[in-house]
């Protein structure tokens, strides 16, 4: 039903890997000599995270090609204020990674966790703007 109702779908992931890993797992030949984007047509499916370059950032952020609908794979930096064009459905892990003590390993770890209610609305937020 998602695919019919829009053009732009945000998925909200908890970790880099995990935006990274599932554009690559269907990648045709040739994937990565472009920037971080693979195309079945007619869907693009692109990754955005914090340690991207601002090149690959505003490929997912700013409108794409016309006829063409996108699938981004976001971490949390969809939560921020910032604003991806045409997205009309956002699909949320309800997940995020948080740093930890781990008492026996003597130091902080990333461990996932559930996001808050706040955080959720805030994802949401980022459909129909």
């Amino acid at each position: 039903e998602i695919a019919r109702a829009t053009k732009e779908v945000l998925a909200v992931l908890p970790k880099r890997r995990k935006t990274d890993g599932s554009t690559k797992k269907k990648a045709p030949r040739g994937f990565g000599q472009a920037p971080m984007q693979q195309t079945f047509s007619p869907i693009d499916v692109l990754p955005l995270h914090g340690s991207l370059d601002s090149d690959a950032q505003d490929l997912a952020v700013l409108p794409g090609p016309a006829g063409r609908r996108r699938v981004i794979l976001a971490t949390n930096i969809a939560e921020a204020s910032i604003t991806v064009a045409g997205v009309t459905a956002v699909v949320d892990s309800g997940l995020r990674r948080r740093s930890r003590f781990n008492p026996s390993r003597g130091f902080d770890s990333l461990e996932l966790a559930a996001i808050s209610r706040a955080s959720a609305d805030q994802r949401a937020g980022r459909a129909g703007r």
